[in-house]
């Protein structure tokens, strides 16, 4: 008990001091000496003015205790922050010694993961995919040779003295070493952007080389560990892949990226020379997978959960459009105009998912069977409206789209107020399935509205 006392009153009477260290020792880069404070000694780098990434020599520490004695903390703390410096000191020293690329041979002895190969064969299927990527997503040739460059290095930091004593600052370390060797800045920049993001809030990669070499090497990362049926269940997920798969989305969707998903997802899942049934449950499993980040997503910015079913029933591969419907959605929704025709387009849309039990697939619509006043009406509303609805389509103005849609409430409500649409005439009635068909399909197109509640 006295003992319990005594730790209490230590820890209940903190003392902050500062410290510092040989300015010579600020020739290592930055985030090296931050993480030898922060994450080995827990000490507060100093800075030299609020914003700034300039280091001082200081450090701030805290003492679980008053401030008897505190000269000879202070110079403990100080001797034990030198000697970790002046290792990170020589492993940057050690490792200028040879041009970064040197290191990738060294990669041949690093495993990935024992049924997935070396690290090396991993840069090789980065490289491949590289480009590819790079093209889906529009960048310049320029950009495209930076990326496959990007990726060839992007691992060579893996065998530095430094990486392998401050696991934390790989990446950032190739991008020092090769800027270091007067590397191209922006191949640099890719080598650490493609490890982003992290964790959670942390920054995403932001130019093109180190978007196409972060995509890459997380796909690359998914397929392997999908491949060999190493699939996250439950809370356990020892290999990261959640975070892998919401950083591919993350950096999709907040860089505005418009790209066909699973086209990545396949070219991903083609350098494990995968085919067959097993490429098609691979990619099936992973874009299902993918499918459970972008709800994710969407929960994180608040969408209604019955918006989040509606959207993703229409379609995910394009995760950033994907977003944007659901936004869309969420705005129309609040509007007058729009919540007063919700109901009647949800109508429409469950008549038209009968019409694969009645028979009814892609059928041509007949004008010269329609016998009902309002049938006709519907469908000159919407043969008038469905250009200029398709065209709203293909630019992305889905807000657009669904005030265009508000001018239907008026013909659907009569057609399904006086029409019925079950009748024994079997071609009256596949034709009347065949016009709900054709409007559920194009009201449904951003997102599903029979997937709304209420």
């Amino acid at each position: 008990e006295d003992l319990l006392e005594e730790l209490t009153w230590l820890v209940e009477q903190p003392t902050a001091f500062t410290g510092s260290f040989d300015p010579a020792f600020l020739e290592v880069p930055a985030q090296v000496l931050v993480t030898t404070m922060k994450e080995n000694q827990r000490y507060f780098p100093v800075y030299k003015s609020e914003g700034s990434d300039e280091l001082m020599p200081y450090f701030i520490g805290i003492r679980n205790g008053g401030e008897d004695h505190m000269d000879i903390v202070r110079a403990g703390n100080e001797k034990v922050l030198a000697a970790r410096l002046a290792d990170a000191r020589f492993f940057w020293d050690e490792d200028r010694r040879q041009p970064l690329e040197s290191f990738n041979a060294r990669l041949k002895e690093a495993v990935f993961q024992e049924k997935l190969g070396t690290q090396f064969a991993r840069v090789e299927r980065l490289v491949a995919l590289a480009r590819p990527i790079a093209q889906a997503l529009g960048l310049p040739p320029a950009e495209q040779e930076q990326a496959a460059k990007a990726a060839w290095l992007c691992k060579a930091d893996l065998m530095t003295r430094m990486v392998f004593e401050f696991p934390e600052v790989q990446g950032y370390m190739g991008k020092q070493y090769l800027l270091h060797q007067g590397g191209d800045p922006a191949v640099a920049e890719a080598i650490y952007e493609h490890y982003l993001p992290r964790g959670a809030g942390d920054d995403l990669p932001r130019t093109g080389p180190g978007i196409v070499v972060a995509l890459a090497d997380k796909l690359d990362t998914l397929a392997g560990y999908f491949s060999i049926g190493m699939i996250p269940t439950g809370s356990q997920d020892p290999f990261a892949l959640r975070r892998a798969a919401q950083g591919v989305v993350q950096t999709l969707v907040e860089n505005g990226l418009r790209v066909d998903l699973a086209a990545l997802v396949s070219m991903a899942i083609e350098q494990y020379r995968l085919s067959g049934e097993d490429a098609r449950r691979t990619h099936s499993d992973l874009m299902e997978f993918f499918r459970a980040r972008v709800k994710v997503l969407l929960e994180q910015r608040e969408v209604r959960y019955d918006v989040i079913d509606a959207v993703l029933a229409a379609g995910y591969r394009d995760v950033t459009d994907a977003v944007v419907r659901a936004d869309a959605l969420v705005a129309v929704m609040g509007e007058p105009e729009f919540a007063a025709v919700t109901g009647a387009f949800k109508r429409v849309a469950n008549l038209a998912g009968k019409a694969h039990e009645a028979g009814v697939v892609d059928a041509e619509i007949n004008p010269e069977l329609f016998s009902e006043p309002a049938e006709r009406d519907l469908y000159g509303a919407f043969v008038d409206l469905r250009p200029e609805m398709k065209r709203a389509l293909h630019a992305g103005d889905y807000r657009g789209f669904y005030r265009l849609a508000t001018r239907l409430k008026a013909p659907v409500d009569a057609f399904l107020d006086t029409v019925r649409v079950n009748v024994e005439d079997g071609k009256v009635r596949a034709n009347r399935y065949a016009l709900l068909q054709a409007l559920g399909d194009l009201l449904s197109a951003p997102a599903d509205l029979s997937k709304l509640a209420g």
